[in-house]
Order: structure tokens, then C-alpha cells, then sequence
């Protein structure tokens, strides 16, 4: 006994609660529906698309995303699968990224796959830049990177969470 539209798919309202279970009290609920293994988000087909349920939780049952706060942010619980509408808020990505280095879940730095420096690497660029012997072209090469990155590191533009070793 399932609501089929047009396409002969369920309606993806009643796959979602499907797939929900809700803690007691203030707890999260948790989607326990299929997982994006890549990111850990919890997915749900939506006309033929793949969409984030957290997302799809809260323009169900809050109403739409603001354009000017794209990213539904999990701002009580940090729990990717919650999709508890009280546990969710729209927000930007910066202020997305900022939850994610104050709960130190940020992918920076080695963390992040494509990192071609490594901290050691970055103190070291910075020391030879500050003592005059190797230009910030020079100090790419060695290190394998472009000259713009290695002067943005050398600037703290980029990899501003290394300290200098005193």
C-alpha cells in the first residue's frame, strides 16, 4: 500500500520516514536509509535525483533552503545522519567550515587528500623564505608545488594553522 506518482516511483516522503528512527527526548533522528560512503551523509532519490536527506529533511518539514544560506548545517549535534529539523540549520559554507575547525572535524592541512606539503614542509619553506635563501619560486620547485601556493603559504594565506616553531 504505497502513494506511486507518475513515474511509478514512491513518494519520497514516505521512503524517508521509512528510514528514520527518532531517539527519545531531545535525541537525534537518525537516517538509517542509504549512506554516501564518501561523505557520510545520508542520500534519498528525489525525482530521479540523489539528494543529501538532511537537506531534504529540512525543506520538508522547515521549508526552503535561503538562497543566501545554501548549506544545512548540523548545528546541535554534529551528527551527519541526524535529520532532526530542531538539530538543523541553514548557514554558509564559511560558517560551515568554522563548525568544522572548532570541532576540529576540518580537513586541512596533510588531512586533506590532495596535500602535497606536509606541516615539516611548510615550517621549513618558511624558515629558508625568511632567512633570504631561496625564493618563493625556488622553494616550489623543491617542494613540487606552483609558485602561487608557495607563496601563499609563505604570506599565511593558505596553511595558517601552522604555527612557527620557536
Amino acid at each position: 500500500r504505497y502513494i506511486v506518482g507518475h513515474n511509478g516511483r514512491r513518494d519520497p516522503v514516505l521512503r524517508f520516514w521509512e528510514n528514520v528512527q527518532k531517539q527519545p527526548g531531545d535525541g537525534c533522528w537518525i537516517w538509517v536509509g542509504t549512506i554516501k560512503r564518501s561523505t557520510g551523509y545520508g542520500q534519498i532519490g528525489v525525482g530521479g535525483r540523489s539528494v543529501l536527506v538532511h537537506r531534504f529533511a529540512y525543506q520538508h518539514l522547515v521549508g526552503p533552503i535561503p538562497p543566501d544560506k545554501p548549506v544545512v548545517r548540523h548545528v546541535v549535534c554534529r551528527n551527519r545522519a541526524c535529520v532532526r529539523p530542531d538539530h538543523l540549520e541553514p548557514g554558509t559554507q564559511t560558517e560551515n567550515y568554522e563548525d568544522a575547525l572548532r570541532d576540529g572535524t576540518a580537513t586541512r592541512g596533510e588531512r586533506q587528500g590532495s596535500a602535497k606539503l606536509k606541516e615539516p614542509d611548510v615550517r621549513e619553506a618558511r624558515q629558508l623564505y625568511a632567512s633570504g635563501g631561496l625564493s618563493p619560486r625556488a622553494l616550489a620547485r623543491r617542494y613540487g608545488v606552483s609558485t602561487r601556493t608557495m607563496r601563499d603559504v609563505l604570506a599565511g594565506r593558505r596553511w595558517t594553522h601552522v604555527q612557527e616553531v620557536a
